[in-house]
């Protein structure tokens, strides 16, 4: 993938480029990838792809197209590094999201540290203490949890992704109007999702702008709040109380 293809014209290579990775917790489902570009005068958000992956092996492949010399920040929908059943970080983001009713799953048997060992390797800075103020100092990596980042966006969770298409359709419509009126009021304007009735597309949409917003407007949360040297975290964009929202329903 060309940078060109990427937006980065002459002047323009200190615009972010958001990458939401909502990844397969199997080697062989498909994962997706959306990558979101700020446009540093208009406040708008712009969006350049939006890929299903075959699988793990497309993942690494299309992660090894990205350079960590420039602005690309991967908001990965996955637990990256740690040993389960929970980590501190899940146990954390449990107990914040238990009045909205969401749950979070347990870390599964998978291995995911041959993809954070590659981008490592990249050049990728994984964790870092504060993504926003590492936002435009080369590539990194957080992780998240779309509906977190849903509940920090909106105040409220992601429309179930079950039931008649045509219900479907309407959920997340009414989600997306939900965004447009709770990013405006901070000069944020987000392209539509049009197309992105796949729900790895979805869950990666929300997790790349959830990072655009958090990095953007400096709002975030970490869970937990004190991550150790090389312990995950989880980045969760915090708006709700810029709008006297911090309570949950």
């Amino acid at each position: 993938m060309a940078l060109a293809r990427l937006g980065f014209a002459d002047g323009k290579a200190g615009a972010v480029i958001f990458v939401g990775l909502d990844l397969a917790w199997s080697v062989h489902r498909p994962s997706g990838v959306v990558l979101l570009e700020e446009h540093t005068s208009s406040g708008r958000l712009r969006i350049l792809e939006a890929r299903v992956l075959s699988g793990h092996p497309e993942v690494r492949a299309f992660l090894a197209t990205l350079s960590p010399l420039q602005n690309f920040g991967i908001l990965a929908d996955a637990p990256l590094v740690g040993t389960g059943p929970f980590r501190r970080a899940d146990r954390a983001l449990l107990r914040f999201l238990r009045p909205w009713r969401i749950g979070v799953l347990p870390f599964g048997r998978l291995d995911f540290r041959p993809i954070v060992r590659q981008l490592q390797s990249q050049g990728f800075a994984l964790y870092p203490p504060d993504p926003a103020y590492h936002c435009r100092k080369g590539g990194w990596v957080v992780e998240v949890y779309p509906q977190a980042t849903a509940v920090g966006l909106v105040g409220d969770r992601l429309p179930y992704k079950r039931g008649r298409k045509a219900e479907r359709r309407r959920a997340w419509n009414a989600f997306w109007r939900k965004v447009l009126r709770c990013l405006a009021p901070l000069r944020l304007y987000p392209e539509p999702p049009e197309g992105l009735e796949n729900v790895h597309l979805q869950d990666a949409w929300v997790a790349a702008l959830g990072g655009a917003a958090a990095c953007l407007t400096g709002r975030a949360r970490r869970f937990p709040e004190d991550p150790g040297p090389g312990e995950a975290y989880i980045w969760v964009p915090w708006l709700l109380e810029s709008r006297g929202e911090a309570t949950a329903p």
